[in-house]
């Protein structure tokens, strides 16, 4: 007794998945197409939020917006927020230049933990007048 050892082929179940003959030109279509409706989608989302978010562009609504900001400009100037201490920038500026400075000096003579003091120093003041709300 001979036994057959080859398998049929020709049964479906059994033969290989053929995978779908795409170019890469028309993967490319449909990854631009997809970001192309993608866009679409958010500049509608984008502009629906700003329709809810935002008053209304009819001139009475912008009447009296520019009403409101004219009177708070007016309570401004009542309570003296525009007038400006120009001085304290002055002592301010040489407050940094001192700490600059000594950073420098101690730099040059080779003190380098006590250059690194001031030049730490120098960096938090100055960090705190760029981002005053963080610290």
């Amino acid at each position: 007794m001979s036994r057959s050892t080859s398998k049929p082929a020709n049964i479906p179940e059994q033969a290989p998945l053929a995978p779908t003959e795409r170019s890469a030109y028309h993967v490319a279509r449909e990854k631009k197409a997809h970001r192309d409706q993608y866009a679409i989608e958010q500049e509608q989302r984008e502009r629906e939020e700003g329709w809810r978010d935002n008053p209304s562009v009819d001139p009475e609504t912008q009447r009296a917006i520019v009403l409101e900001y004219r009177a708070l400009h007016e309570q401004f100037k009542r309570e003296g927020l525009y007038d400006c201490p120009y001085s304290a920038y002055a002592w301010e500026s040489l407050r940094y230049l001192a700490l600059f400075a000594t950073f420098g000096y101690f730099l040059h003579i080779k003190w380098y933990i006590t250059s690194a003091m001031f030049l730490g120093l120098f960096w938090v003041r100055f960090h705190r007048l760029l981002h005053p709300a963080q610290c």
